[in-house]
């Protein structure tokens, strides 16, 4: 399966949710769904859901990326490097960013909106605006 995002496409990598499931669980040290869904800040709720629809959640992936800097590819596939480079440098920065963006790029709108809900509380307002691309029957006159 191909996703398609703004800039450059990303490949969904084959998972075995189980063993996914496994590696999330000894990486954050929580044994029950209970755990993880505080961990993660949902419900249990949605850890049943997830493991009835057999898919790691990306917002799952974003809170073990900024709590534990590892990769999420590594969590999905448990290949390739584990942990992203340092973020003490440009470099490690650059690494955790692209790889940040690149995973809420593919979210779906709703995931993002709750997990930036999550992050920000009750501090946070979003406005969302629809942007179409710019073409003679839209833009005429605009410069």
């Amino acid at each position: 399966m191909t996703r398609q995002t703004s800039s450059t496409p990303c490949t969904t990598p084959e998972v075995d949710f189980e063993a996914a499931f496994d590696r999330i669980k000894q990486l954050t040290g929580k044994r029950t769904q209970v755990e993880l869904a505080d961990e993660f800040g949902i419900r249990q709720s949605s850890i049943s859901d997830a493991k009835k629809r057999r898919s790691v959640p990306d917002g799952w992936l974003l809170v073990i990326l900024e709590k534990y800097s590892i990769a999420p590819h590594w969590v999905l596939t448990g290949t390739g490097p584990k942990m992203l480079a340092p973020a003490d440098d440009a470099e490690g920065r650059r690494l955790v960013h692209d790889e940040a963006r690149a995973m809420v790029e593919a979210m779906p709108l709703g995931d993002l909106v709750e997990l930036l809900k999550r992050k920000f509380g009750d501090e946070l307002e979003l406005t969302l605006t629809t942007v179409r691309p710019c073409t003679t029957a839209n833009c005429e006159g605009q410069s």
